[in-house]
């Protein structure tokens, strides 16, 4: 089971909701949730507190938080709060000036996570409702801004693409190339994600696997490769339920709700300790852990 040595890290999704027709999950959800503002700051408080609790929030797993009307006070709490912030945003819905905004609240220590998959084509053809040349231009605002403040006060950038079968060598060096101008400016971290099957992911099916059998689950070290179990995790999803695991943006396998609990009485419930120990054991019978990616081969 997790090391309860190690420090919890804290992922918050502040709402479902984004301004993007793609391949991520929701933008298939009949239903759409924002997390009240006084549960997201009552959290921030606990993470702040608590040493439990790793100082560096993931922000916004599935969904763009910006339309959340709070987005920016959260943000603004999180460094009053000394904490450091892992920031996924798409950035497509701010203005130039709420792009300096950005800016300004964060600093060393920050992460701001972009997303940028391999030229117009692709990008436009996987991500509806925005186009390739403002993603360019908001990115190149950020840069630049970031470029400007003080060296010790920089927050990092991070651009990462999903690694298709489809993306030939040459469309990715014509990519990288293309990209060039902005690691120039600023040294940016770059990374790819790989999926497993690539046609069902881009018609919006996250899970891209068949159902498998417990006796398919990759075991490394005597435990599945689970999520939930490589280090100690709370995914807190808009509608307030706690999840073990990033993949489980329905909330499937719930082990509490920061609605009714505090994040510690949560981790420290019997019905985690439970749920880790059933997943350790190949007890656990749900549709989210039969097709983890991280589970099966």
């Amino acid at each position: 089971m997790s090391n309860i040595d190690e420090k919890v890290s804290v992922y918050i999704t502040p709402t479902n909701c984004c301004n993007l027709v793609c391949r991520c999950p929701n933008a298939s959800l009949p239903y759409r949730n924002f997390l009240e503002a006084n549960i997201v700051f009552r959290l921030l408080e606990e993470i702040a507190s608590d040493g439990l609790f790793n100082k560096m929030v993931t922000w916004s797993e599935f969904g763009e938080s910006f339309l959340h009307k709070d987005n920016f006070d959260f943000i603004k709490f999180v460094k009053e709060k000394k904490l450091n912030i892992y920031l996924l945003t798409n950035l497509t819905l701010l203005s130039p000036e709420e792009i300096k905004l950005l800016s300004e609240i964060l600093s060393s220590g920050d992460l701001v996570c972009l997303n940028l998959d391999w030229g117009k084509k692709i990008y436009e053809t996987i991500r509806k409702n925005t186009s390739y040349e403002k993603k360019l231009d908001d990115i190149l605002k950020l840069i630049l801004l970031n470029k400007n403040k003080n060296m010790t006060e920089r927050f990092k950038i991070e651009i990462w693409s999903i690694d298709y079968d489809i993306v030939s060598d040459q469309v990715r060096k014509e990519f990288f190339e293309e990209i060039k101008y902005l690691s120039d400016l600023y040294q940016f971290s770059y990374s790819v994600g790989r999926l497993e099957n690539e046609k069902e992911y881009v018609d919006v099916s996250f899970h891209s696997r068949a159902e498998s059998n417990w006796k398919d689950f990759l075991f490394i070290s005597g435990k599945p490769m689970c999520a939930g179990l490589e280090a100690p995790q709370l995914h807190i999803l808009p509608n307030g339920r706690a999840v073990l695991c990033c993949h489980d943006w329905k909330g499937e396998v719930e082990i509490g709700n920061v609605k009714s609990q505090s994040l510690r009485e949560i981790w420290e419930s019997q019905r985690r300790i439970d749920m880790e120990r059933s997943i350790l054991e190949r007890k656990i019978d749900t549709k989210i852990c039969r097709q983890c990616l991280r589970l099966s081969n």
